[in-house]
C-alpha cells in the first residue's frame, strides 16, 4: 500500500474519531441538562414545600387568612393585610420564578400546564385578587409576568 493510500485511510479514520467524539460530546451535553433541570425541578418543589409548611405552621398567618376571606381584605386590620399580602406575595414569587423558567425554555409544557392551573386557582379568591392588584399597580412584578397576571385576572373577571 503506497502511502498517499495509507494517508488516506488514516485521515477516514480520523474523521470517524471526531465524529465519534462529537456525539459522545452531545451525549454527555444532553445528559448534563436532564441533570440540571431535574435539579432545578427539586429546588422548585422543596421551595414550594417549604412555603405550604411555613403557612401552616404560623398559627397569626392562618388566623390572619381567616379573618380576611371571612371578612374581605379592607375589612380587616392592618397587621392582617401586612401578614396577607407577604402570603400572597411568597405566593407569587414561587409562580413568577416558574414563569421565568418557562419562558427561558426550562420547564416543559406540561408542568407550566399544572402551574397555569394553580396561579388560576390562587387568583380565584377575592382577597388574593386584591393584593395581586395592588402589587401589579405598585410595579412589583417582572413587566411580563404582570401582564400576565393581568391577563388571567381579566379572564377570571369576564367568567
Amino acid at each position: 500500500m503506497d502511502s498517499a493510500k495509507l494517508n488516506d485511510w488514516l485521515q477516514v479514520i480520523g474523521l470517524f474519531g471526531v465524529i465519534a467524539s462529537l456525539v459522545f460530546v452531545g451525549m454527555q451535553m444532553k445528559q448534563d441538562r436532564e441533570i440540571a433541570l431535574s435539579d432545578a425541578y427539586q429546588a422548585r418543589t422543596a421551595t414550594a414545600i417549604d412555603f405550604q409548611a411555613s403557612v401552616v405552621s404560623s398559627p397569626e398567618l392562618l388566623d390572619a387568612q381567616l379573618r380576611v376571606q371571612e371578612n374581605g381584605f379592607e375589612n380587616v386590620s392592618a397587621r392582617d393585610r401586612i401578614l396577607y399580602t407577604t402570603y400572597v406575595r411568597m405566593g407569587l414569587n414561587i409562580y413568577e420564578n416558574v414563569y421565568f423558567q418557562y419562558m427561558n425554555g426550562f420547564i416543559d409544557d406540561e408542568h407550566w400546564s399544572r402551574t397555569q392551573n394553580q396561579i388560576r386557582q390562587f387568583l380565584l379568591s377575592p382577597p388574593n385578587r386584591v393584593a395581586i392588584r395592588q402589587d401589579i399597580d405598585a410595579g412589583l412584578w417582572r413587566e411580563s409576568f404582570g401582564e400576565y397576571l393581568v391577563n388571567q385576572l381579566d379572564e377570571l373577571g369576564s367568567e
